[in-house]
């Protein structure tokens, strides 16, 4: 059995009893295979008080490492054997071994009957965006999908793939808004998805379904949602203006490769953050009237001992996009990162050349001509699709900012 290095990290952490003391452990896997199987107790480990680490961050990984693992093991119909190897490469004592290994070979039956059509199909990578005054319409939300190769309005095609999505949705913040779009158009009571297929499944409640049988005298136009709070179907007209976000969907075709990613595997939803590779540590810090500039965000950060994140390769910009897209950002636009340019030439805070950039081809060239004074641009990440940007330093930007920790090797 092999797991990607990024999940097996994670796995190793599981096996350290300084992450999760030696008492802890059964309880630990217990739960680990319980929020695979039951989708009321996905969220269990946050709920156990016996837990004492000093890193939670450190045992929620641990525990998205053994999830990923028991999802993996079922998927490939693993045996002990193979399950006890990869456990040793991942440094687990005898005793954690056959913890796993015995709670494994109890729950495996269970395990693929629910995941049985995991892995021969693709799975959907989701993502939430709340409510902004900047999208007031179904349209708007679509358009600002496809602004990223891929993407589109979400197309929930069963009922597994339904419950996966109201679990995510469960989780969120939920700071403004209605609830969500989701890629439901309809036409005098006939639905069709955004891509123009048949709308062959639904979960709209029966007095929700469809407009009434009278013949219109003109087009009646509705649109696909999902309500905050019961986390039921809905439809809206697109007068008056709603108050929604939008549940945006990509295929991918190696979900057990994915790291960094809200990856919903049948009823299985969970986070893994791949910073290996980035070998830093982000403290995201959300708009403050008080901090109004570059120049001032950077100085927070140095007051902390770190500076404005520095982004090297799409690895660290991926896993740091995830990391956004988990944050609970209730005001401002988005957040400063330490790309600065003078006249189109970025560099990093550090003084270092910007080599990898993530702008979209619109914002990546700069033609001077012969300036009168030095333009300034100031690098971000926008909230809205947590796509890279820039911005002039007038008038105030309404930013939070990324402070970066680097690790030594």
């Amino acid at each position: 059995m092999e797991l990607p290095q990024s999940m097996q990290d994670a796995l190793t952490l599981a096996g350290e009893s300084i992450h999760i003391p030696d008492a802890q452990f059964p309880s630990f896997v217990e739960v680990a295979f319980r929020g695979v199987i039951n989708s009321n107790e996905r969220n269990a480990i946050e709920n156990l008080k016996e837990f004492t680490s000093k890193d939670p961050a450190a045992v929620k990984e641990a525990y998205a490492g053994l999830v990923a693992m028991v999802i993996e093991a079922a998927k490939q119909d693993t045996d002990i054997e193979s399950l006890s190897s990869l456990l040793e490469d991942c440094k687990f004592p005898p005793e954690r071994i056959k913890e796993v290994s015995e709670t494994y070979q109890k729950n495996k039956p269970a395990l693929q009957i629910l995941l049985g059509s995991v892995g021969r199909t693709p799975a959907h990578i989701y993502r939430i965006v709340e409510y902004n005054s900047r999208v007031t319409s179904w349209k708007d939300a679509r358009d600002a999908c496809r602004r990223t190769r891929g993407w589109d309005l979400a197309k929930i095609e069963n009922r597994q793939e339904n419950e996966a999505l109201k679990y995510l949705l469960a989780t969120e913040c939920n700071n403004g808004g209605d609830g969500w779009f989701i890629g439901g158009r309809s036409e005098n009571g006939v639905w069709k998805w955004a891509d123009n297929s048949d709308m062959l499944f639904d979960d709209f409640p029966p007095a929700r379904s469809s407009v009434n049988g009278a013949r219109p005298t003109s087009t009646v136009i509705n649109y696909a949602v999902i309500f905050k709070g019961d986390y039921q179907w809905g439809y809206v007209a697109p007068r008056p203006t709603p108050r929604m976000g939008y549940t945006k969907a990509k295929w991918v075709e190696k979900t057990s490769k994915m790291t960094g990613l809200n990856v919903i595997l049948g009823f299985v939803t969970f986070i893994l953050i791949d910073t290996a590779s980035a070998k830093s540590k982000y403290r995201i810090v959300d708009y403050s009237p008080r901090v109004s500039s570059w120049e001032q965000a950077r100085a927070q950060c140095r007051r902390l001992g770190m500076d404005l994140v520095k982004i090297e390769n799409f690895r660290e910009d991926r896993a740091l996009k995830s990391l956004l897209a988990t944050e609970c950002s209730s005001t401002g636009d988005g957040w400063f990162i330490g790309g600065r340019s003078e006249n189109g030439v970025w560099k990093w805070a550090d003084n270092s050349r910007m080599i990898f950039q993530n702008f979209p081809p619109v914002l990546r060239s700069y033609r001077p001509g012969v300036p009168s004074s030095v333009v300034v641009n100031y690098a971000v990440i926008f909230k809205e699709d947590n796509q890279w940007g820039y911005i002039a330093p007038r008038p105030p930007p309404r930013m939070g900012y990324i402070c970066e920790d680097k690790i030594a090797c």
